[in-house]
């Protein structure tokens, strides 16, 4: 995999010697010892691009800095100590309860792995819980006043976890399973250690968090708009001494070796970095390839995946009903169930139809 037919894999307009060369200068931003990437000049629409489709609005401004953009990281800033407020409430709630927590994501990754951490963006609180846990914390955070958004497709007992907006306007993502094509929940394992953030949170260790950030690179459902996972991986991988066994150890066990081990592929093409232990992970199978590995999205494959990931039948038959069944609530956001059945069908079948 060349650096070009990598970096297609994020976003497909970046696939030019000058988008390698503005990708490679905006990850070099994480790094506590930058390499000194030379930056070429740059559009407003390109970095617009990068700030609003990939999220990485931070690394935008350390590198092309304005006046405009200082005074949007001072928000951002503002608006990101909020969110470790909350996150701090909620796992207080859930820490009265008996229940562990690990903060996963841009938190995470924000405090322990960047140079910075305002040098990563992000717009909500993801927890991971295990799964025995998942039931009670979930109406835990009910109970204190969060309402449950909906999901499109299954249940998301059946997926990976459930959503909730508190009274403020924040989000929490409440996870038992760190990918929906995760073959096993959170175990005790993952809980066994982790890094401590602001706040007395904890998150993932530095493998889970690398491991993490590999798969949500590549499965996220805009291939257009993974970027911000790259510089998570680049800013682990650049900034503490890896244990690359252990991460393998964590990979095997969630059913997400071939998954990560691509993503570091691409990520190894993407910064030019050799050699890379990640290279020697074993590569994904071929339904795993064609769901991911592509510049476009493949709904049906990526379903497949995620029910060949569920542990039993019945979690699977749950997942088809849900897909293609999905309550009222969810087809009415389509304009209707025949709306929505065109729409699956035409996105099965490879045309563009933004349903996910």
């Amino acid at each position: 995999m060349g650096p070009h037919e990598a970096l297609a894999l994020f976003d497909l307009s970046l696939a030019t010697d000058r988008g390698l060369a503005l990708t490679r200068t905006l990850l070099d931003a994480v790094r506590a010892d930058p390499l000194g990437v030379s930056a070429p000049s740059a559009s407003e629409d390109e970095l617009t691009r990068f700030e609003t489709r990939h999220r990485l609005r931070p690394l935008v401004a350390a590198q092309f800095p304005t006046p405009e953009r200082r005074r949007a990281m001072v928000d951002l800033t503002r608006s990101q100590l909020h969110l470790v407020a909350t996150a701090r409430r909620v796992c207080r709630w859930l820490d009265d309860a008996g229940i562990q927590t690990r903060v996963l994501k841009g938190l995470a990754t924000a405090e322990v792995d960047y140079a910075a951490p305002q040098l990563r963006q992000t717009g909500d609180v993801d927890l991971l819980v295990a799964r025995h846990d998942y039931e009670r914390a979930a109406l835990i955070i009910r109970d204190n006043g969060c309402e449950p958004l909906a999901r499109r497709g299954a249940p998301g007992a059946v997926l990976k976890g459930s959503a909730f907006r508190t009274s403020d306007g924040v989000e929490i993502d409440l996870h038992f399973r760190i990918s929906r094509y995760a073959s096993s929940p959170a175990d005790e394992p993952l809980f066994g250690s982790g890094a401590v953030l602001p706040a007395r949170l904890l998150a993932l260790d530095r493998e889970g968090r690398l491991v993490h950030a590999a798969v949500h690179s590549l499965d996220t459902a805009a291939p257009d708009r993974r970027l911000s996972s790259v510089a998570d991986l680049v800013a682990i991988i650049d900034n503490h001494d890896v244990e690359w066994e252990h991460a393998r150890h964590v990979a095997d066990r969630l059913g997400l070796t071939g998954l990560a081990g691509a993503a570091f592929r691409a990520e190894a093409a993407i910064t030019g970095r050799a050699p890379h232990p990640g290279l020697e992970w074993p590569p994904p199978s071929w339904l795993v390839s064609r769901a991911f590995l592509t510049t476009r999205r493949r709904l049906g494959s990526e379903h497949l995946v995620a029910i060949a990931a569920l542990p039993s039948r019945s979690a699977q038959l749950t997942y088809v009903r849900g897909w293609l069944l999905p309550p009222d609530a969810t087809v009415d956001v389509y304009g209707g169930r025949t709306r929505y059945v065109q729409r699956l069908a035409g996105k099965l079948v490879g045309r563009s139809s933004g349903l996910a």
